[in-house]
């Protein structure tokens, strides 16, 4: 799979920006100029039986106990339907606490691979 594939977010943690990129949004069915633009969107669009172990692996790297993010999980596409994608990410800028402000990362569509 060509990095072209995956999709780029960029997440502030102090203002719950998030930047998905074109790629991204495409891989869930919306279009380029459709905004996604924050963190609490992207946490709706978990699916129930993946969102307790995702966030516990998000929020274990956000306070710094883990080197990366990485989780497979499903997230929700704008038809309804579930893709399953491989989220990494890693803490790109942090405080005097180690607990991360700013992340970045990639998604890729596992959804094939699945079946």
């Amino acid at each position: 799979m060509s990095s072209t594939e995956d999709g780029i977010w960029d997440l502030n943690i102090e203002t719950d920006e998030l930047y998905v990129s074109p790629t991204f949004k495409k891989m869930l069915g919306y279009s380029e100029h459709e905004t996604l633009g924050y963190f609490e969107l992207w946490k709706n669009r978990l699916h129930p039986d993946d969102e307790a172990k995702t966030l516990q692996l998000l929020n274990e790297h956000m306070k710094g106990k883990s080197a990366l993010f990485q989780s497979e999980y499903r997230l929700r596409c704008k038809n309804g339907e579930y893709l399953w994608v491989l989220g990494r990410g890693k803490g790109v800028k942090r405080d005097n606490n180690d607990q991360a402000l700013r992340m970045v990362g990639t998604c890729v569509n596992l959804t094939e691979q699945k079946k």
